[in-house]
C-alpha cells in the first residue's frame, strides 16, 4: 500500500494535494502549474517521496525535496497530505515511518521540514518521531500603499548566484528560500540589488508577477525603517508592484523585528523541525 511516488502522475498527485489540502488553515489551492513549480523549487525528489494508495487510488503522500549539502545529504518535506475522506486514520504516521526507515538505507543525514504554529497535533507527531524544534518561523504580507521615497537608490539586476544572505541577512535562508531554490526557479524570480552610490546596501530576490520575496537582505548599518520603505518604493514604481509576501523570517531575528517595526502584517508563523539520522 506504501510505494514511491516515482511513476506516478502529476495529474494523480495534483488530484490528491487538493484534496488534502482544501481546508487547510494556511490557503494552498494552487493551479497544477503552480504545484510544478513549487516541487521544482524545492527540489522534489519522486524517488524518495512516498504514497499511500488504496485499490491503487492515491489517498496519502510525502512529497520529499533532495539535497547534497556541505557533505551531507538531507531531506525536506515539501508537502504531507491525506485526503479528507481517509484522515485520522494513521496515514500520516504510517507513511513518516516508512520515510524514517528508508533514512537509514539511503545514509540520509537530516530530515527537515515546518510545520503550522498551530498544528499541535503534526508538532507532536514529528516529536513522537525524534525531531526536534530548531526555530520559530514568521511570514508577512504588505500593501504597498503611501509608501514614500526619502531617498533615492540605485537599483541594479544581479543574476549572479552569491551568498549575500551571508552579510546581508540576519538568518540562514530557509529550504525554500535558499540559493539553491532561487536556481531551480531563475525564470520566476529576480535578484535586484539596492545601491548607495557606489556601495551595496541590499538586495531583494523577488517574483516580480506576484511580490513573492524569497531573500531580503541588507548590510548591518542599513537596517531601519526607512531604508525598508525606500526599497519598498522601488518595487511599486519601478516595478509595478503593489503587494509583497515574506515567508519563513527567522522569530527574534534583526528582519523580522524591523519588519514588524516597519507595519507589515504577521499573517501567519510556523516551526522548523529537524530529525537527525542516527545510522550507526
Amino acid at each position: 500500500m506504501i510505494r514511491s511516488l516515482n511513476n506516478v502522475s502529476i495529474d494523480e498527485i495534483y488530484d490528491a494535494f487538493t484534496d488534502a489540502f482544501s481546508d487547510y488553515e494556511a490557503k494552498m489551492d494552487l493551479t497544477k502549474d503552480q504545484l510544478i513549480k513549487m516541487l521544482v523549487t524545492r527540489s522534489f525528489n519522486p524517488i524518495h517521496s512516498k504514497g499511500y494508495f488504496e485499490k491503487n487510488k492515491l489517498v496519502g503522500f510525502i512529497l520529499i525535496g533532495y539535497r547534497k549539502q556541505l557533505g551531507e545529504k538531507i531531506y525536506y518535506d515539501t508537502a504531507t497530505g491525506i485526503r479528507q475522506e481517509c484522515q485520522k486514520q494513521g496515514i500520516g504516521n504510517t507513511l513518516l515511518e516508512e520515510i524514517l526507515k528508508e533514512m537509514k538505507v539511503e545514509e540520509i543525514d537530516r530530515f527537515l521540514l515546518e510545520v503550522l504554529e498551530n498544528n499541535i497535533p503534526a508538532q507532536e507527531l514529528y516529536k513522537k518521531h525524534g525531531f526536534q524544534i530548531t526555530r520559530r518561523l514568521c511570514c508577512f504580507e504588505y500593501e504597498l500603499n503611501g509608501i514614500v521615497r526619502t531617498h533615492e537608490y540605485k537599483v541594479v539586476i544581479n543574476d549572479m548566484i552569491e551568498n549575500d544572505f551571508e552579510d546581508y541577512c540576519s538568518f540562514l535562508p530557509s529550504w525554500q528560500n535558499s540559493n539553491e531554490s532561487f536556481i531551480n526557479c531563475r525564470d520566476d524570480y529576480t535578484k535586484i540589488d539596492i545601491n548607495n552610490m557606489n556601495t551595496k546596501i541590499g538586495y531583494v530576490i523577488i517574483n516580480i508577477d506576484n511580490g513573492s520575496i524569497m531573500q531580503f537582505g541588507l548590510s548591518h548599518e542599513y537596517r531601519n525603517i526607512e531604508i525598508v520603505d525606500n526599497i519598498l518604493w522601488v518595487l511599486r514604481n519601478e516595478y509595478g508592484i503593489n503587494r509583497i509576501r515574506i515567508l519563513n523570517i527567522e522569530d527574534k531575528s534583526e528582519m523580522q523585528v524591523l519588519f514588524e517595526k516597519s507595519g507589515m502584517i504577521n499573517f501567519i508563523n510556523q516551526f522548523e523541525m529537524e530529525y537527525k539520522s542516527n545510522r550507526t
